[in-house]
């Protein structure tokens, strides 16, 4: 049985620490999913980069083989919606409408292991139609839309589907991760991240202002949730 992880441990992996943290069993079946990673019709976003005769040095580094890293996120879209994570760190973008605003979201599957580089794009009760517009077969059944559907129509929420966030699609296609989502919401004067991974994982996670002045142009507000239920215990992880 998994221990709680306290504060002064919690500090020793990641440097901002949660206040909230909610675990869950959700009634959905994912244990057949089949997520391909990179369609037919995206090979292009994974071809290597052609060489070029007469290459300078940066252009000679651009035909390194990164697939590895595209395996990794690719296994990564399999183990999310599956098993439960480690933690997650949420930074909420400046630039919004009162109908759309983004928000990056950092991962960690396991302790000492290396970020997974999330975004979502949210929307309002307006737009809520875009969350299942293009979702078909057992993915569409996934009761968590309707329930997503009736939170944004009675609060002050925004919910978004959880995607890549790359600026190199040739390493990382910009793919939409199955049976995965996020959102915001506003509860008693304060700001949360919320978001739901399949049937193992749903976070909440209070955010705080960003003061920064610098970070403040590109944030508004931030923060890490960690899994409380964690294994305590010694790990090799870098802060």
């Amino acid at each position: 049985m998994k221990k709680n992880l306290d504060q002064k441990n919690a500090n020793r992996y990641i440097t901002n620490n949660n206040k909230q943290v909610t675990s869950n069993k959700q009634e959905v079946t994912t244990n057949n999913l089949i997520y391909r990673f990179a369609s037919e019709d995206d090979k292009r976003s994974i071809e290597e980069p052609k060489v070029v005769v007469g290459s300078t040095s940066s252009n000679r580094s651009a035909q390194k083989d990164f697939s590895f890293i595209t395996e990794k996120y690719e296994q990564a879209a399999q183990i999310l919606p599956r098993e439960e994570i480690f933690s997650a760190s949420f930074s909420v973008l400046g630039k919004s409408s009162p109908e759309r605003r983004g928000m990056n979201i950092d991962i960690i599957l396991e302790p000492g292991g290396k970020p997974f580089k999330y975004k979502v794009d949210m929307v309002s009760s307006r737009y809520a139609y875009e969350l299942t517009n293009k979702i078909k077969d057992r993915e569409a059944q996934w009761p968590i839309w309707n329930q997503i559907k009736d939170d944004l129509r009675e609060r002050d929420c925004m919910w978004g589907k959880l995607r890549n966030r790359t600026s190199n699609t040739k390493i990382v296609p910009r793919k939409r991760i199955p049976y995965c989502v996020a959102g915001l919401s506003t509860e008693n004067d304060c700001l949360y991240a919320n978001m739901i991974l399949g049937n193992t994982t749903i976070v909440k996670c209070q955010l705080d202002v960003v003061t920064d002045e610098k970070l403040s142009k590109l944030f508004v507000a931030k923060g890490t949730w960690i899994n409380q239920e964690w294994d305590e215990g010694e790990y090799d992880v870098q802060i």
